[in-house]
C-alpha cells in the first residue's frame, strides 16, 4: 500500500515544486511526505536542482541524478505510448492487407445502396444532348418553298339514267299556273234589266242586242 503511494507521489513531484498541484492533492502528498523519508529525501533533491538552475549554479552530482531519474521516467512513458500507438497502427495495417478488400466491397455496397436509396436518378433528356453537326441558318430567300397545291374541280359520281331523267323532266322556268276561271261566252249573258224575269224554273238567253235567243226550262225544253 505504500508502495502505491509513494509512485503517485512522486509523479506528482514536479507539480508540488512548482505550486501547480491543487491544494486537496497537495495536501495528500504532504501527508504522505510527513511519514515516508524516501519520498521526502527525493523531494528535497529535485528541489535543490531546480534551485540550482534558476541560480545558474552547477549541480552536484546527485542533483543530476534526480534530473535524469525524472526524465527517464518520462521518457519512458512516452516510450509506452509510442509503442501501443505503434502497435495499433500495425494491428489496422495487418487487417487491412488480409480484409482490406473484403471490408472496401462492403463499404462500397453500402454506399450504392444509400445512393440509390437517397438520390433519384437522372436522365438526360434527348433534346439536351449537342447536335452532331453544326446548325446551319438557310435565309427566307433561298429557303425552298413547297410548291402549292392547284385547286381541283370536285368530281361528282355519274347519276343513274332514271335519276337524271327525272331530273330534267320539269323546266326551270315553269311555274304552277293557277286555273283560271273559264271565261263566259260574249253570246251568253243575262238578259238587260228591262225585260221582264221569266217564269219560275225558266232559263232564257239573249244576244248582244238583247233579242231572245233561247229560252229553257230547268228539267226540260220548252
Amino acid at each position: 500500500m505504500r508502495q502505491g503511494n509513494c509512485s503517485w507521489v512522486r509523479k506528482q513531484k514536479w507539480r508540488y515544486l512548482d505550486k501547480t498541484l491543487p491544494a486537496s492533492l497537495q495536501q495528500r502528498v504532504e501527508a504522505h511526505l510527513a511519514v515516508c523519508i524516501p519520498c521526502r529525501a527525493e523531494f528535497a533533491q529535485a528541489q535543490e536542482a531546480m534551485d540550482a538552475l534558476i541560480a545558474g549554479k552547477s549541480l552536484t552530482p546527485e542533483q543530476r541524478r534526480a534530473l535524469q531519474r525524472s526524465r527517464t521516467r518520462l521518457s519512458l512513458s512516452k516510450i509506452a505510448a509510442i509503442g501501443i500507438a505503434a502497435l495499433l497502427v500495425g494491428a489496422g495495417i495487418y487487417l487491412w492487407r488480409v480484409q482490406g478488400d473484403v471490408l472496401l466491397a462492403r463499404l462500397n455496397q453500402r454506399g450504392v445502396e444509400s445512393t440509390t436509396l437517397t438520390t433519384p436518378t437522372l436522365t438526360a433528356s434527348p433534346t439536351a444532348a449537342e447536335p452532331s453537326t453544326p446548325l446551319v441558318v438557310i435565309p427566307p430567300s433561298e429557303a425552298t418553298m413547297s410548291p402549292v397545291a392547284e385547286p381541283r374541280a370536285l368530281e361528282t359520281p355519274p347519276k343513274p339514267a332514271g335519276t337524271e331523267a327525272r331530273a330534267k323532266s320539269p323546266t326551270t322556268n315553269s311555274r304552277p299556273r293557277l286555273s283560271s276561271p273559264p271565261k263566259r261566252s260574249n253570246a251568253t249573258f243575262m238578259k238587260p234589266k228591262s225585260t221582264p224575269q221569266p217564269a219560275e224554273g225558266v232559263v232564257e238567253v239573249y244576244d248582244e242586242a238583247g233579242n231572245l235567243i233561247k229560252r229553257e226550262r230547268i228539267g226540260g225544253k220548252e
